[in-house]
């Protein structure tokens, strides 16, 4: 096979391009797997809306002021419940939503003082 002096440029250039290519995507699946810094917000946002509808579809819960927020996949929800019934409901909820990994509990049970 005869190669003139043309071909060998573009397949020097051909094989020069493919590996920086291939150098490229090392570098960024390497900065990407490293860095925390990228929120998940399309999920983040889907998990809280997800316990919002439960809990306001919930008897006792919809009733009740809790705020909730998703950072990667971590769920705090702060408020105030009037028993650790209600608590643990609203604890089950958000921990059974598809993408939560961690639920920060930030919840008060409030004391119930009888006359």
């Amino acid at each position: 096979m005869v190669f003139n002096l043309k071909m060998v440029k573009k397949l020097v250039f051909l094989f020069i391009s493919v590996v920086l290519i291939a150098i490229l995507c090392q570098v960024g699946c390497k900065s990407e797997e490293t860095s925390n810094l990228s929120p998940r917000y399309p999920i983040d946002n889907a998990i809280k809306a997800s316990i919002q509808t439960s809990y306001s579809s919930d008897f006792k819960l919809r009733e009740l002021s809790l705020s909730v927020s998703v950072e990667n996949g971590i769920v705090t929800i702060s408020g105030e419940v009037d028993n650790t019934d209600t608590l643990n409901k609203a604890l089950s909820i958000a921990e059974n939503v598809d993408g939560v990994s961690e639920v920060v509990n930030k919840i008060t049970v409030s004391r119930i003082t009888y006359p």
